[in-house]
């Protein structure tokens, strides 16, 4: 390594502070400026390279995919999927985990510096570091050092968090370290303590006039990455998609899954939130925010939310963990188990709020008969009155005549909208609404297309119109069991919009959007929806693994271990340790490139006195001779990659290469005995009177 001596070391002991990473920190600085003291070296090829780089990979990857699935102290990105664009502090965790991501950069490179350390090659081709490279380019000859790459990485990575108290002062000097180190000889001492301390100055106390801008900066990251992730149901409010059909409402993505015994009756609807008051495409709950957290109701801290019936069946939510959302649950609603969340409240429209969510199931039994919920009240009948003509209008078609129970209401609209309307995301321009007409009026009365949020607006207004109290509900439809799996994803595409009507004394749900619309949006689904199925079920894997959810922990875990020891293993067994001057481990028979006319060279500089210290590689050595004798060794240090090309690549050298390294070196040779004869004679004519 070309960086001085224990500074490596130093930065990863700075490291270590900052992440708490000793039991990795001290083992490397103690490897990595030990290999400065011993002559042993192990002669790794390309093929070894290759394979330590993928080792790097893999373990990038697995801290990638360790943070995308962490839901623990809120460091994970899965806590800032499950906020919303509203809740800066859940784009703030996963800021913080990418940055978690920099902390651990040098961990996963390590494999690399120690191989530049410990290797016989100072340089590393650059191919290594590329798989396009190795399969397209495998002749390239171009090297790079990753010594000072990997010292500036550490150094970001002890600064990506946050920092001790002490940190930035340390850090100052450590630089000023660095930089007395690599300073120009020519330079006065005077002048460069001069000019640090200037430097020292504006890091130490320059930075305050900055912090405006870096509150900007993280106030900016935090928005940027909340847009990424999806928007939580707002309890207070709704609005709609009327309107603006053309989009779908939806993706393939996996919301949250349902585990059930497959013997269960199946749930066809979860409630997320219900609301009121409609105006304008925009469904409202005045009171909808008004939330009153709720006690256990038994000992063991479940919450009985309705009179227990025989027969109930079970399910368990596995949610995206959060800081605020809200919980699907089945009409049929009776008891709660303990929930993995700090707080669960409830409102007066039923809905229930979860804060602080981890990871872990939540766990609901259920029955056929209906939550009781609090009575109708004066907003449930009141009708916008932008819309009451439609309304009336389109109640005289359905045959909805005053005093008609609630039942034959519902049989009405029911048949109504499935003999008469049609499930639609796209429609055509010239089919939109008018200047003169509402959107729903347009829905109701001319294009009779539209998705589910048409249907159940228009469903619960005509309720009113016919006297019968009901609501607007969003949520869940809950898909059809795949098989006998215990499973079923909830895709954010099965979002659905349905009515709560006052029905019998209690309130029902009455879904009449046409049955087709599952059908539907599924065929809107992408073509790489298998590959993110798979993906995401990766990572719900390895949530339930590292959290102790799942039993077969040791199994992955040892799977992992034994991945790790067999590409160790196909390095180690590839060359034996060799050292400087045991020649312990030497293969039989005569070595590859031992016949490099670059050895004449080497002993011709031996003999003339210049000795090569222990443990300092050709490049090194030829280097210092050049400093102390400018010229000696200038001609032969660019034949120094062909030679190590000849001793170390297993395809050689090529023959025009070859041939280069031979007749180069013979002149270098050439010219040595030619200044050597003209030496003499030219001291003979210095001595001539």
């Amino acid at each position: 390594m070309r960086t001085p001596p224990l500074l490596l070391g130093g930065a990863l002991l700075l490291w270590a502070w900052q992440t708490g990473l000793w039991w990795i920190a001290l083992p490397l600085a103690l490897a990595l400026e030990g290999s400065r003291f011993s002559s042993i070296r192990w002669n790794f090829d390309q093929t070894d390279l290759n394979r330590l780089w993928n080792l790097c990979v893999v373990a990038f990857a697995g801290c990638t995919v360790y943070l995308l699935a962490s839901a623990e102290d809120g460091l994970g990105l899965a806590a800032a999927v499950a906020g919303s664009r509203r809740n800066p502090a859940s784009a703030e965790r996963a800021g913080l985990a990418f940055r978690h991501l920099t902390q651990w950069f040098p961990l996963c490179t390590a494999p690399m510096i120690l191989a530049a350390a410990w290797g016989r090659l100072e340089t590393l081709p650059v191919s290594t570091f590329s798989w396009y490279l190795q399969k397209r380019r495998p002749d390239i000859t171009t090297t790079i050092r990753i010594d000072w790459t990997y010292l500036i990485l550490v150094v970001a990575g002890a600064s990506a968090g946050d920092t001790s108290p002490g940190f930035v002062p340390v850090l100052v000097a450590y630089f000023g370290w660095l930089l007395w180190t690599r300073r120009n000889p020519g330079y006065r001492t005077v002048w460069f303590a001069v000019g640090f301390s200037l430097a020292a100055a504006a890091a130490l106390f320059g930075h305050r006039p900055l912090q405006p801008a870096a509150a900007w900066w993280r106030d900016m990251e935090s928005r940027v990455l909340s847009r990424l992730f999806q928007r939580d149901t707002n309890p207070s409010e709704s609005r709609t998609s009327i309107g603006r059909i053309g989009v779908g409402k939806g993706s393939g993505a996996v919301a949250f899954r349902i585990e059930s015994d497959p013997t269960n009756p199946p749930v066809e609807l979860l409630r997320d939130a219900i609301y009121s008051s409609y105006r304008r495409t925009v469904w409202q709950n005045p009171t909808g925010a008004d939330f009153g957290d709720l006690t256990p109701s038994t000992l063991e801290g479940a919450f009985v939310v309705g009179p227990e019936t025989n027969g109930l069946a079970s399910l368990r939510l596995w949610l995206q963990p959060g800081r605020r959302r809200l919980l699907p649950t089945p009409p049929g609603l009776q008891v709660i188990d303990p929930v993995p969340a700090d707080l669960l409240a409830t409102n007066a429209l039923g809905m229930f709020l979860l804060t602080d969510l981890t990871f872990a199931p939540v766990t609901l039994h259920h029955g056929t008969t209906p939550r009781p919920l609090p009575p109708p009240s004066e907003v449930d009948l009141t009708l916008p009155d932008s819309e009451t003509a439609v309304l009336r209008k389109v109640a005289e078609e359905c045959g909805l005549v005053a005093g008609s129970s609630a039942t034959e209401v519902r049989r009405r609209l029911e048949r109504f909208f499935l003999e008469r309307f049609e499930y639609a995301l796209y429609r055509g321009i010239d089919r939109r609404a008018g200047p003169t007409n509402s959107t729903l009026e347009s829905f109701l009365l001319t294009n009779r297309r539209g998705h589910c949020e048409y249907f159940a607006t228009a469903t619960t207004l005509l309720f009113r119109q016919a006297g019968i109290p009901a609501r607007y509900v969003v949520g869940w439809a809950v898909p059809d069991r795949e098989g006998s799996s215990r499973w079923i994803p909830v895709r954010q595409r099965h979002a659905h919009a349905w009515t709560l009507a006052w029905i019998d004394g209690a309130w029902r749900d009455v879904d009449t959007t046409p049955p087709s619309w599952s059908e539907i949006e599924s065929k809107e689904s992408a073509w790489w929806q298998p590959i993110q199925d798979l993906f995401q079920r990766t990572v719900f894997e390895w949530n339930r693994l590292r959290n102790g959810l799942s039993s077969p922990q040791r199994w992955l875990f040892g799977g992992i271990a034994l991945v790790a020891c067999w590409l160790l293993f196909q390095v180690l067994r590839r060359r034996n340790w060799r050292g400087g001057k045991t020649g312990k481990g030497l293969a039989t028979g005569p070595a590859q490139g031992s016949d490099s006319e670059f050895y004449d060279v080497v002993r011709q500089l031996e003999r003339e006195g210049h000795e090569r210290r222990r443990g300092e590689t050709l490049e090194s050595w030829l280097h210092r001779i050049e400093r102390s004798h400018p010229g000696r060794t200038a001609s032969v240090l660019p034949l120094l990659r062909l030679h190590y090309r000849l001793r170390f690549d297993p395809s050689g050298l090529p023959e025009p290469s070859r041939r280069t390294l031979r007749e180069a070196t013979g002149d270098w040779m050439l010219q040595l005995r030619r200044s050597r004869t003209r030496r003499p004679d030219a001291d003979s004519a210095a001595k001539t009177p």
